[in-house]
């Protein structure tokens, strides 16, 4: 792969990129980029120490191939780095700029084969315009993408995905679903189940472990999530949807590299949708049936929390970055003695399935013990005048971050709240009309009446958390104010007001095997595990 060349040849690394796997094998571009840099270097006297592929898209910078390349830059193995083209580097203008700078300061030579060289304002201008233009270009392919499976949906055909629903087979070149009748029949089972014996999620995956139902994929390990997803899916009774959701970057990434990335999705507005009429494995009745049972379901186990833990919703572990969860563990056969503790969903909620060693490896951790700890942490720095926290203006912004989400919530409650009127008064109609009877009008009723506690519920909920935010610490004045009653030892305060002043300071909490990184508005500060 090296090119040998005499004592005074300095090292180098080419770095090549194709946005997928399928150009890779192809050779549409991979090979012309590693002959053309290939070259270069070694028209301008270059040892080529490692040529680096990566087979991703260039519109973020977690790739293994450039975290190798920027290792190497960092540590001076190399003094230049051979690229075909800006945009193979990177299609994002800040990203771009990003990486030069960074090359720039560890004094490694940036050289683009297609670009002429110019260390001045001009070429620093053309760098930008190329990444400015590719940028525009890879989100002028998105569009047209999105443009043409959407025209494609409005024409009445189905949209091949990475995930098809169970149940159903994608024929393709026709654009449409065809029924799979082995496993149409246990779908039809999963909705009699929660129709007819009010089965919960949990006692649905018993019965299809206890009866080795096969999955798509031919595994015999079913999650609550998937079985969700079947018993909640419109598809079911004819109707796939396409245009449901929008990419949506998460509040709080699950792990560290989706960090400004679209990782996440938000439901679009119901007049977005494009609908496709497909084969029915379940009648319309039925499936209305189950969804009121599943909300009937949900209301039954909301309120199963025995124990308040002061970190619910604000610790990541920090190998896997999924969410560390309140539980309460049973210690000894005799005494039963309950034991709050904090467990790593990624170990314990989402990968059920998989093997023990394929498992998150981290361990529970006490409750009482975080609690105290990072507790201590933050009143001892709230109490240390030295520690400068964010100004008015920042703490304002996050106010208004969290006034914007909760609002967005507060709508879309006030649509279901609506919807559900709706409903109701077409409940009403339909007796009138002598359609259903009066036993099915009062079962039907008792259903709606108990969704409509639910949502006013949860818009309490949004209430509160808008007016605790409007408490938000944002002026000096309140700052020191807080500071005051962290050297009267805060005394006695509820869990809740801690809740509030943590939440204020936009604590997060990332635990480790032996450490504990707490960061927000106080800065970061590393803590160890003993």
């Amino acid at each position: 792969m090296a090119k040998l060349g005499g004592p005074n040849m300095k090292a180098a690394a080419i770095y090549c990129r194709v946005s997928t796997s399928n150009q890779a094998r192809h050779g549409t571009s991979l090979g012309s980029q590693l002959e053309a840099c290939r070259q270069h270097a070694h028209e301008q006297d270059y040892m080529i120490l490692k040529e680096i592929q990566d087979e991703v898209s260039g519109a973020h910078l977690t790739r293994p191939g450039l975290d190798e390349l920027r290792d190497m830059a960092a540590s001076g193995e190399i003094a230049a780095i051979f690229c075909y083209d800006p945009d193979r580097l990177a299609r994002n203008m800040a990203h771009s700029m990003l990486l030069c700078e960074e090359f720039a300061r560890g004094q490694v030579q940036l050289v683009f084969v297609n670009m002429r060289p110019q260390d001045n304002p001009n070429g620093e201008l053309s760098l930008n315009t190329r990444a400015v233009f590719a940028e525009f270009e890879t989100e002028q392919m998105e569009e047209r993408i999105r443009r043409g499976r959407k025209q494609t949906a409005k024409e009445g055909r189905v949209i091949m995905s990475a995930c098809m629903p169970y149940g159903y087979r994608f024929m393709r070149g026709e654009g449409r679903l065809q029924i799979v009748e082995a496993e149409a029949e246990w779908v039809l089972r999963m909705y009699q189940w929660v129709a007819y014996d009010q089965c919960s999620l949990r006692e649905v995956v018993r019965r299809l472990h206890a009866d080795e139902v096969p999955t798509q994929k031919g595994n015999t390990r079913w999650h609550r999530s998937a079985v969700n997803n079947i018993l909640s899916s419109s598809t079911y009774m004819g109707k796939w949807n396409y245009n449901k959701h929008a990419a949506a970057i998460p509040i709080t990434p699950k792990k560290p590299e989706n960090e400004g990335r679209k990782s996440s999705r938000v439901a679009r507005p119901r007049s977005e949708w494009v609908e496709v009429h497909v084969p029915a494995i379940v009648p319309a009745d039925l499936f209305e049936t189950v969804q009121l049972q599943l909300e009937r379901n949900k209301l039954r186990y909301s309120n199963n929390v025995k124990y308040e833990y002061l970190l619910r919703g604000m610790m990541t572990c920090g190998r896997c970055g999924y969410a560390l969860f309140g539980h309460t563990q049973i210690k000894g056969r005799k005494t039963k003695k309950e034991q709050r503790c904090y467990k790593c969903s990624g170990r314990f909620e989402h990968h059920k399935h998989l093997p023990p060693e394929e498992r998150c490896p981290t361990p529970q951790r006490s409750a009482d013990r975080l609690e105290v700890l990072v507790w201590g942490e933050v009143t001892s720095q709230i109490s240390n005048p030295q520690v400068v926290l964010a100004t008015p203006q920042e703490c304002e912004q996050a106010r208004q971050h969290h006034r914007r989400r909760d609002d967005a919530e507060l709508t879309a409650l006030y649509d279901i709240e609506e919807q559900t009127k709706r409903e109701l008064d077409k409940l009403l109609d339909l007796h009138m009309a002598d359609v259903i009877g009066r036993a099915t009008l009062e079962e039907r009723m008792s259903l709606i009446k108990r969704r409509q506690q639910a949502v006013e519920k949860a818009k309490v909920e949004v209430l509160g958390r808008i007016e605790r935010h409007n408490r938000v610490i944002h002026t000096i004045e309140a700052v020191q104010e807080l500071r005051e009653q962290v050297q009267c030892g805060f005394p006695d305060l509820a869990i809740e007001v801690k809740r509030q002043f943590l939440e204020a300071l936009q604590i997060k909490i990332r635990v480790t095997d032996d450490e504990v990184l707490i960061t927000g508005l106080l800065g970061s500060t590393a803590l160890k595990l003993r």
